[in-house]
């Protein structure tokens, strides 16, 4: 059931940044172990046909890799770009210097790494479409998300209870720790 629920919430907040299923969608991945490195012509297949999702393995990151990333790109015409926020700014700043892109995709979705406004500008530059941050973790599943206004992250309260912890103050001001009690995981609760 929490795997279920899990799910369903992934895919209605990807559905508020306009990624639906079915869509054609480019997964630019640092953890190259949810890749497969050579996976079998059925599981390519089951990915890339039935599920639409073309992977984008990120986890070293060269001038030749993010070129491929843009070949892969024009190849699929994906109508998502789906990845860790830190890699993407990288292809984002890699596709402004190298010309762009011939295919725009509908909307970018950046996730595992906090990105800065600047970063997101340069990201949305070079797509040509809005970016939408959603923050998560392996854990406990989706934690937050950007709403239209793009104003800054929305908990979900529904999946998950966020707490934060004040640990004192550093140069840059007050500190905090996030704490996270999953509310879907009825086998084993995390906190």
């Amino acid at each position: 059931a929490a795997l279920r629920d899990k799910t369903a919430l992934q895919y209605q907040l990807n559905h508020w940044a306009g990624y639906d299923q079915g869509d054609t969608t480019l997964l630019v991945w640092g953890a190259e172990s949810d890749l497969s490195r050579n996976p079998s012509w059925k599981r390519r297949l089951y990915e890339e046909t039935l599920m639409r999702r073309i992977p984008a393995p990120a986890g070293h990151i060269s001038p030749e890799v993010l070129q491929n990333f843009r070949r892969r790109i024009d190849h699929y015409r994906p109508e998502v770009i789906f990845g860790y926020g830190v890699t993407m700014s990288l292809l984002a700043e890699f596709l402004l210097e190298a010309g762009g892109l011939k295919h725009r995709p509908r909307t970018a979705i950046v996730t595992a790494e906090a990105i800065t406004p600047e970063q997101k500008q340069v990201i949305e530059r070079a797509f040509g479409c809005p970016v939408w941050e959603h923050y998560g973790s392996r854990e406990v599943g989706m934690v937050a998300s950007e709403c239209e206004r793009h104003d800054g992250l929305h908990f979900h309260p529904w999946g998950c209870m966020v707490e934060f912890r004040y640990e004192g103050d550093i140069p840059a001001g007050p500190m905090y720790r996030l704490i996270l009690t999953d509310l879907l995981n009825y086998g084993l609760p995390l906190l």
